[in-house]
């Protein structure tokens, strides 16, 4: 295998001014330092000499490499997230590392502290940091190390790309109590996650405004959701496309009971939901999502600055369920007969707050 050693031999010059000329950190100005980059570039290029891609990207203190931590690659989000983050980290040269928490803060926090040792560029983090220690949280911040969560809101003063289900929340209780609807529940998974916190202050805001009662359902496991169905609320919203199957499943069939429903989703999850039972969805532009989160990442990368982005989400009345098709990324990517779904675009309901 020919080393660069064999190159600098071939080329006249020492081994370290070789890497130099071929790693690209220097540039020279002057014309015999010009005349010499191309000399070793092309004894590099007669020897086929192929540069380890670790030793450069070490050379220029940058691995251009990230790392996704996610829950899970079972689930339909966290799979499609998983893909369209890889493609547009490729679109800015930068390769992804994808290690899994499995829901556990524990294995989060390790997960992490690998990535560090691997010398990744910055984090990608699927999840809320509940349960992760602060002692780590602390020391990412204070190395202004880049650390990203996506779909879910940390709070914990790093960079962020959440939806922002203000306004679709807010036509969503608008939609309820226009069906003559006094009393709404709103039903959220997991307490300690920060963007539930948020959501369940604007659905209080929006029945404020809309002069209805509104009670929060704070559940802490999927199966408390089989209990909502007891209570006989008539017009429920529910945030989590499984903890909406646990409470249909839940429901005697048939019971003569049917709320008034409104799901959480989005393009990729929305081929799960039960939309023939639903009222309306609020609706996720989670390509968008991960999308920006990717950029912003590598934003941070740049410059060390904290940034938090919001992706505005919308709301569907079941009326409009007909003209959102569901992106599928197999059709999108396999080299098939079946074309693919075309560009999402979701009619903005309601105007932004």
């Amino acid at each position: 295998m020919v080393t660069i050693k064999d190159v600098a031999q071939k080329a006249g010059v020492p081994v370290r001014m070789a890497a130099r000329a071929l790693s690209g950190t220097t540039l020279g100005k002057r014309r015999d330092a010009r005349e010499r980059a191309e000399r070793i570039r092309q004894a590099a290029k007669e020897l086929g000499y192929c540069p380890s891609e670790i030793a450069v990207s070490l050379t220029r203190g940058r691995t251009r490499t990230l790392g996704l931590l996610l829950p899970s690659l079972t689930d339909m989000f966290y799979a499609a997230a998983s893909e369209i983050a890889m493609d547009e980290a490729a679109r800015e040269g930068y390769s992804i590392l994808i290690r899994l928490t499995r829901f556990r803060p524990e294995l989060a926090a390790e997960n992490i502290e690998r990535f560090r040792a691997s010398r990744v560029d910055g984090i990608l983090f699927g999840d809320d940091c509940g349960g992760i220690p602060e002692e780590l949280l602390e020391l990412l911040r204070r190395e202004t190390f880049p650390f990203l969560t996506f779909a879910h809101s940390n709070g914990n003063g790093f960079s962020s790309v959440t939806p922002d289900h203000r306004a679709a929340i807010r036509a969503a209780v608008e939609a309820l109590a226009a069906r003559g609807h006094a009393r709404l529940a709103f039903a959220l998974f997991r307490k300690n996650y920060h963007s539930n916190r948020i959501d369940a202050i604007h659905f209080q805001e929006a029945c404020s405004a809309c002069g209805v009662d509104g009670e929060l359902c704070w559940q802490e496991q999927i199966g408390e959701y089989a209990g909502l169905a007891a209570r006989r609320y008539d017009a429920l919203l529910i945030n989590g496309k499984y903890s909406m199957r646990a409470f249909l499943d839940s429901i005697p069939d048939p019971s003569g009971y049917h709320p008034d429903l409104i799901g959480f989703y989005n393009e990729w999850t929305w081929a799960q939901a039960s939309s023939e039972r639903l009222r309306g969805t609020v609706m996720d532009q989670a390509e968008r999502i991960v999308r920006t989160a990717v950029q912003t990442l590598i934003g941070q990368i740049a410059d060390r600055e904290v940034r938090q982005e919001t992706i505005p989400s919308c709301y569907l009345s079941k009326e409009d369920f007909s003209t959102f098709r569901v992106c599928d990324l197999t059709s999108h990517y396999l080299d098939t007969a079946v074309p693919s779904a075309a560009p999402v675009t979701v009619p903005a309901v309601c105007p932004p707050m």
